[in-house]
């Protein structure tokens, strides 16, 4: 059975992992039997869904502190969703409280170890604290489950080249940004400045500059 759209909030992006779809967007999960036909239900309920769309709406524009109040809203409502533990992550991270991120994306882990960006995240704040190691372990256990199909991957493929870089492999590391750029990356200039590296366009760019 493929299923192609979630119940509970509409979303159409389900991934399959083992005997079950999970929503990417709301985290409701199917059950699935050995005959692949959905035999339970884990539905996030539509008040939490809410929640979802309004903060998502503070997000974009950039209203942090109103996004917290409403996505601690949704953890009390729902304190088993990942999806909400990785939002939260992350505008704790945008309010620079990155202790409280780290300790979110956490939870997000322990409640599904599946949560890809949950650990890329964690890649990415390791990332800016120089901790290179410690940030290309948790890309490389969040990568392989994210799909490539996602800019998610791509965005978090691109900053793993930085910690790439910076533990000795800078020729890889323009490969990967390379790479992320044919999928509609667009920040490979600061990355490769991040990284400490400069591709020959990038070069050339800055020649035309000054020329």
């Amino acid at each position: 059975m493929i299923l192609l759209k979630c119940e509970a909030c509409g979303g159409r992006e389900l991934k399959k992992i083992g005997n079950m779809y999970e929503c990417i967007y709301c985290d409701s999960k199917y059950i699935l039997d050995e005959n692949e036909k959905v035999v339970s239900k884990e539905l996030t309920e539509a008040k939490v869904i809410a929640l979802f769309e309004e903060s998502k709406r503070l997000h974009e524009a950039n209203k942090y502190a109103e996004e917290l109040e409403v996505l601690i809203k949704a953890y009390e409502m729902d304190e088993n969703n990942s999806k909400i533990m990785v939002n939260l992550g992350r505008c704790y991270r945008n309010l620079n409280m990155i202790d409280k991120a780290i300790e979110c994306y956490k939870k997000a882990i322990e409640l599904n170890p599946n949560e890809g960006t949950a650990y890329t995240n964690m890649g990415t704040i390791y990332t800016l604290r120089g901790d290179y190691k410690e940030a290309a372990q948790y890309y490389e256990k969040g990568l392989p489950i994210i799909d490539k199909a996602e800019f998610d991957y791509w965005l978090a493929y691109a900053n793993y080249a930085v910690s790439v870089a910076k533990l000795g492999n800078p020729g890889k590391a323009e490969a990967m940004i390379k790479e992320a750029e044919a999928h509609g990356y667009k920040n490979g200039a600061v990355i490769r400045k991040m990284a400490g590296i400069e591709s020959k366009s990038f070069g050339s760019k800055l020649k035309s500059l000054f020329s």
